[in-house]
Formats: structure tokens, C-alpha cells, sequence
């Protein structure tokens, strides 16, 4: 969804903001629009799948594997957003030495 402080947040929010410095409005709000319809359908999934009645019997899911897996990516998009400077940064100086 790009909620703060994971990574996806802030790639959402350099687009934005990069499109409005630039005075392309129009671009600025199909992005925006293209988050709130991912909120709304995230929070319609998860209402099905959280939220929702048993239609099978409950299965046990925590191997280590499972929750290991699950972890570490919640662990490494939280990084994302938290150093999020190091990259945009990266990205800043290779813009910088393409336009010259």
C-alpha cells in the first residue's frame, strides 16, 4: 500500500512529488489515484482473507521456513524505507551525470 515507513511509500511519494515540481499535474494524480485504488483493493483482500468465515479446516502454518520467509522481507522493506536516503542518493548522482 505504501504506508510509512516501508519502501514502497516513498518510491510513491519521489514519483509524486518529482511529477509535481515539474508542473505535470496530470501525472502527479494518476499516480495518486493509483494509490488509493491499491488501498482499496488491498483492504478489500484482506478483509476476505483475515476477516472472513472458515471454509476449510484451519491449517497449521508456522515452520520456521514459513515464518522466517515472511520476516525477513517484512525486515528488509522496513530497511528500504528506513535507508532510503543511500539509494536515492545513488539514483540522484546518475541522474546528475547523465543530464550532464
Amino acid at each position: 500500500m505504501g504506508i510509512p515507513p516501508f519502501g514502497g511509500f516513498f518510491s510513491k511519494y519521489m514519483v509524486i512529488s518529482g511529477a509535481i515540481s515539474n508542473n505535470q499535474l496530470a501525472i502527479a494524480l494518476t499516480f495518486f489515484a493509483g494509490a488509493i485504488f491499491t488501498i482499496l483493493y488491498l483492504l478489500r483482500v484482506f478483509a476476505i482473507v483475515f476477516l472472513g468465515s472458515f471454509k476449510t479446516s484451519p491449517v497449521k502454518e508456522k515452520s520456521f521456513t514459513m515464518v522466517f520467509g515472511a520476516a525477513a522481507l517484512a525486515v528488509l522493506s522496513l530497511a528500504g524505507g528506513i535507508f532510503i536516503k543511500y539509494p536515492s542518493d545513488l539514483v540522484a548522482q546518475a541522474v546528475r551525470q547523465m543530464l550532464g
